[in-house]
Order: C-alpha cells, then structure tokens, then sequence
C-alpha cells in the first residue's frame, strides 16, 4: 500500500493578485493504482492601457485618429479536477483511464474614454460588464505493452468537449448625445473524438517510431444580440488523419535524427465560406550532431511546420469592441508553412553561439483597418503575410566561482519581410539587440539568491516597431527539511522600463500602443512534500499531469 499527500499553496500580490492552492492524492494497491488532484486559481487583474489610432491615406483625402484610454478590473477563478486509474495486467501492460475537468469564470469591468479627432465625431465613453465561462471534458483511455524491452506498442482513445460561453453588457454615452446600450452572447463550443496507435522499436542505438491517428473535430458558434433581437451562427465539421515516422540513431559521436509526418485534412461544407475543403500536410524534420568532447560539438536541425488558422480566426461572426470598434475573423486566410533551421556551436570555457533561421510563408497576423465605406468605423481583423524572414543570433557564456554562479546572454534579431506597402518591396527591419544577466548567490547550502537582468533594445519586427525595454527581477530560493520544504520568495520586475511603446503599421494605417501593466510585484510559493517519493512514482505522476494538460 503507498498512499501520497500533497498540498501546495502559492500566494502572489502586485497589482495582479493570484491565490493558488493544488491538492493531490495517489492510492495504490496490489496492480491497481489511483490518482486524484484538484487545484483552484483565484486571479484579480487592474491595469490601465493606452492606445492610439491614426489613418492617413492621401489619395483618398482621408485623415482620421482617437485616442482611448481604458481601465480595467479583472477577476477570475479556475478550478481544475484530474482523475486517473491504472490497472497493471503484468510487468509488460497496463491500461490506464484519465479524466480532466477545468471550470474558468472570468469577471471583468471595462472603463473606457474615447477621443476621436474629427469635428464630426464625439468623444464617447464606454462601460463594458464581462463574464465569461469556460468549461473542459477530456476523457482518455490507453493501452500500452512492451515486448522483451524493445518494442512497445500504444492504442488510445481520447474524447473532448469545450464550451466557452461569454456574454457582454455596454453602455455608452457621446456627448452632446443620448446613451445607447448593447447586450450579447457569444458561444463556442467544441467537441472531439480520436483515436492514435503507436509503435516503438529499439536496437543497439537505433530508435525507430511509427504511428497513425485519426481525429473528427465537431465547431458551432452563436453570436446573440439580444438589443437587436438579431443571431449569427458558423458551423463545421473537420477530419483529421495523421501518420509519422521518426528514426533516431547514434553512430559513435555521430548522431542524426529523421522524421516524417503526413496530416490529411478534410472540412465539411457546413460553412460556404470555406472554400478548400481537402488540405494534406508534408511535416520533414532532419537534424544531426557530432560531439568531439563534452566541451566541443556541433548540431544542425530542419524543420517545416504547417499552421492551420483556428476556428474563431476563420470565424465571420462580428465581435463587438463598443459601436465604433469591432471585430471579426477572415474565412479565406491560408494555413502558415514555417521552415525553421537551427545550429548551435559549443566550445570550451562555457561559451556557446546558436543561430535561428525562419522562413515563412502566409503568416496570420491582426490588422487593423478602416471601414471601406465610413472611415469612422474600425474594423480589426486577421490577414496573411505571404512571406516574412527572421534570423536570430544567441551568445552564451556561464561560470561558477564556488558559491557564485553567472549567465551571460547576448542576442541579436532581425526580421525581414514582403509587406503590402506602397513600394510592395522587400522590406529590411531595424534590427534589434537584447542582454540577459543572471546572478545566483549560494547564501548557505540549498539557499540560494537570483539576481535576473533584461534588456532589449529598440527594434522592429515585420510591420510593428517597440522602444527599449528593461526590467530586473530578484529571487530567494530556500529548500529546508531536506528539501521537503521549497520556499520562493520573488520581487517580479522591481526595475523596469515601465509604459512599453509600440507602432504598428501597414499600409496607410498607423496604431499606436502605449500601455502600462504595472509589472511589478511580489511572488511568495510555497511547497511542502509530506511523504518521500520513490521515483517511479514521481515519473507516473508526471505523465499524468502532461497528458491532463
């Protein structure tokens, strides 16, 4: 009989307040096993943004700006239930049954003021009463055999539901105008089915993984007005097949990696706006490695990655902001095909260079626009970049002088792209530079000081641009009762750059972010362990809490 009892509690105050506790429970008896947790977040948020909106289009003698100032208070409460149970059939099988429940209830009051500089149109100010729930079912039941301890063979099936509710109350009021009110509903919901099995084999350092699943994914959404007695709604029904291969084999201080992945998709024609309903995806990955020593090696890697936009960025339903300002996704945006290339160097005296390579191709990124038809009206929406660059550069070096430990980072960004400007060129970005500083002192044995540093340059990504930015961050580690007790004590940000400036812009439209989150703050964890844990049990409870997750 091994019975485990763990309460953890987390208490976290600045001006976002976090009260977290987790309790779990593990039984286990002969060749079955039980494990049962639940943990509850509580999450108030105040915080004021600043943002700014100006369109100049000359040809069009269009001039138009606002200014919107917001105060926000937030407060939300997550419960979250796992469930699972393990009958072991012999020393090669088990079958195992995990259930996960999260239950999320989000209360938000929203001030906002307007400013709009056109004589035609009115300040406005804004009262916006949100609240939002969100409910999770994910069932899970699995198989898994291992034969002579080189092959392993796992059949599972897997079901989900998501529902995530949210309704809205908004009051306005214009000057020199009488108040208008708009109240409604948006709901999603989302059901799953699926089923994967999956292959192992090992040999004298040769790895080999085979697998196939299937998935059928179930999406309806309403928008409810309930002051316009008007109802929207989008459905759709979308199949999934996926095969892979993955072949990893050590030759020496040689090393190289394989791996293939197919993904068959296929969307039901419940919306007309759809309009590619069949889509395969070709996933490669390569990589290799050699290790002269433990103070010298190499390592290239290939990937390719396929993005399929989500369901609420395809969504055509409008999502209003207030009367002015809304939202709504794009039913014809493409899915994003990133390649991805890696190398990273290691030399002696702890230094060590990686270098990061993306190419995509239909990147999503929100854009925001005027209204074809009223200039006055904003719309924000998602849409494709069809092709953007990025190259990063990381220098790395770490030392420890008996109780002192230093990181030293040095990196280098820059991103490039083919944007809808006048000129329709490439378009080469400023580049950016940030310096990451990590100090930790060994007061006395498992007592431990961290002093973190951060600072980015100025520097623009694609269409936006952001100032500088710095903030350092101060820890107290203490593990005591031989290391039952964990005691973290943070102060989040002391020093920072405070209202972070951003500029976004793409064609004639420029917007501008100045918002300040007040980062600053105190986190104080605490974790005790009554029971020692054998490490078998520590890895089980591991991979039951990733697979709920």
């Amino acid at each position: 009989l091994f019975v485990t009892f763990v309460y953890l509690n987390q208490f976290k105050y600045t001006n976002v307040t976090n009260n977290q506790s987790s309790l779990f429970f593990s039984y286990k008896k002969n060749k079955l096993s039980h494990y049962l947790g639940y943990s509850f977040d509580y999450d108030p948020e105040k915080y004021d943004l600043r943002y700014g909106y100006e369109t100049n289009i000359p040809e069009e003698d269009i001039h138009y700006s606002m200014f919107t100032s917001t105060d926000m208070y937030e407060k939300g409460k997550n419960h979250n239930l796992t469930y699972s149970t393990k009958y072991q059939i012999n020393a090669n099988s088990f079958v195992d049954l995990l259930y996960y429940f999260s239950m999320k209830n989000i209360l938000a009051d929203n001030l906002a003021h307007t400013d709009f500089f056109d004589e035609d149109q009115p300040d406005l100010s804004s009262h916006t009463l949100t609240d939002m729930k969100y409910k999770l079912h994910l069932a899970n039941i699995r198989y898994d055999n291992t034969f002579d301890g080189k092959d392993r063979l796992t059949f599972s099936i897997s079901c989900m539901l998501v529902d995530d509710k949210r309704d809205e109350a908004l009051k306005e009021e214009a000057l020199q105008t009488e108040s208008t009110r708009m109240a409604y509903n948006q709901a999603y919901k989302n059901k799953d089915v699926g089923l994967s099995l999956d292959y192992t084999h090992t040999f004298e350092g040769l790895d080999i993984e085979t697998g196939v699943s299937y998935g059928k994914l179930w999406t309806q959404s309403d928008m409810n007005y309930y002051t316009e007695n008007n109802s929207q709604k989008s459905t759709s029904r979308t199949e999934n097949t996926t095969a892979y291969l993955n072949i990893d084999h050590a030759i020496g201080k040689f090393h190289y990696q394989i791996g293939l992945r197919g993904e068959y998709e296929y969307r039901h024609a419940e919306n007309d706006s759809y309009k590619k309903n069949h889509s395969f995806y070709f996933l490669p990955s390569a990589g290799m490695s050699y290790r002269v020593n433990d103070d010298l090696n190499f390592m290239l890697y290939y990937r390719r990655i396929t993005t399929q936009p989500t369901e609420r960025q395809l969504n055509t339903n409008v999502s209003y902001m207030n009367k002015y300002v809304y939202f709504t996704g794009n039913p014809l945006l493409k899915p994003t095909v990133s390649h991805s290339f890696m190398t990273r160097w290691v030399f002696p005296y702890h230094l060590s260079l990686t270098c990061n390579y993306s190419y995509n191709k239909n990147g999503i990124f929100q854009l925001t626009v005027n209204d074809k038809d009223d200039p006055n009206i904003l719309v924000n929406t998602y849409e494709n970049l069809k092709k953007s660059q990025g190259l990063s550069l990381t220098l790395a070096w770490d030392r420890t002088f008996r109780f002192y430990y230093l990181n030293l980072n040095a990196g280098y960004f820059q991103s490039f792209a083919k944007v809808p400007f006048v000129d329709q060129k490439v378009k080469y970005s400023k580049p950016g530079y940030s310096f990451y500083a990590m100090n930790s002192i060994t007061l006395y044995e498992d007592i431990k000081l961290n002093i973190i540093g951060n600072y980015t340059t100025a520097c623009e990504s694609v269409t936006s641009y952001s100032e500088e930015a710095y903030s350092a961050t101060v820890q107290l580690q203490m593990l005591l009762l031989k290391k039952r007790l964990n005691v973290l004590i943070a102060g989040n940000s002391l020093l920072n750059s405070g209202a972070q400036y951003q500029e976004s812009r793409y064609k004639h439209t420029l917007s501008i972010d100045n918002s300040n989150f007040h980062p600053r703050g105190i986190t104080i964890g605490v974790t005790y362990n009554f029971n020692n844990y054998i490490d078998k049990e520590k890895r089980e409870e591991s991979e039951i809490i990733k697979r709920a997750l």
